[in-house]
């Protein structure tokens, strides 16, 4: 079994618990994280990956992406980074994420891998997955990535600043997406997607144009990519059980640009903050 290894927060979540100890303990605790995750999963082999947070793809997509976030950071992260590249051969995933790479890997491998992460966004990636704090094992069918891709896109990411659609939380997802549990029509569970979307964002007086602008960039900002340089589109008649890809040089044609769309999504939820 090769270990396919989160190593951003592997090294966040040691940076944290080592701010006032010395570096070398720092990375001493690295080092039985990453053994005991190897040892829980069984590992002949595996690979870490680290974000390129400056090459981000994200980022050209929504400038609020992640803006949410304190600026602040464990004292020793950068040199825990350098650390897991060093000496456990971690490679930076240039101009996406770690969870893209991740994603990518066990999509490549098809079998024979295991995703470590706490990540839930994650679960949408088919095969098997180690959360190695919880120190939960799980296996992800191809529907149920599907399906795990489409609630989050409904309850959107709070700590990565992806809205999704508002007044809709995990248990309003629960139910619209209930019938579609365990399916392969993509199409169909994207139309029921889109139809909560519409059913609030109309009242406010958007078109289905704009609406389906909000759509398509939450969509773009929580897929995890399995193939690379693809980036989520609407499904089509022809989709099965994966979202129809295109490339970073295509573009959606519609009324209002993106980041127009992110502002009157972000203008939208906060006006209903401070009216609620």
């Amino acid at each position: 079994m090769i270990a396919l290894i989160d190593g951003d927060i592997v090294a966040h979540r040691t940076g944290w618990t080592t701010n006032d100890l010395p570096l070398a303990i720092a990375q001493y605790r690295l080092d039985i994280t990453m053994e005991l995750i190897l040892q829980s999963v069984g590992a002949t082999d595996f690979k870490v990956y680290l974000t390129d947070s400056l090459g981000n793809f994200r980022n050209s997509i929504s400038s609020f992406y992640k803006s949410n976030r304190s600026k602040e950071s464990p004292v020793w992260l950068e040199d825990l980074k350098e650390h897991l590249i060093t000496v456990w051969g971690a490679k930076i995933s240039l101009g996406q994420e770690a969870d893209d790479a991740l994603g990518i890997e066990q999509t490549k491998m098809a079998e024979g891998t295991v995703i470590c992460s706490i990540d839930k966004d994650l679960l949408q990636i088919p095969g098997y997955h180690y959360n190695f704090v919880r120190f939960e094992h799980v296996f992800v069918t191809p529907e149920e990535g599907m399906y795990n891709f489409y609630k989050q896109l409904i309850v959107g990411d709070s700590t990565d600043n992806v809205n999704g659609c508002p007044k809709k939380g995990e248990v309003k997802a629960a139910s619209i997406l209930l019938p579609f549990k365990g399916s392969t029509n993509e199409l169909e569970i994207f139309e029921a997607v889109r139809e909560a979307y519409r059913d609030y964002y109309t009242k406010k007086g958007l078109t289905d144009e704009a609406i389906d602008d909000i759509i398509l960039m939450n969509g773009q900002l929580l897929y995890i990519r399995k193939k690379e340089e693809e980036m989520w589109n609407f499904p089509t008649k022809n989709t099965n059980t994966s979202p129809q890809l295109q490339s970073q040089e295509e573009k959606l044609s519609s009324t209002i640009s993106t980041e127009e769309a992110l502002s009157l999504c972000t203008e939208l939820t906060t006006l209903e903050m401070m009216t609620a």
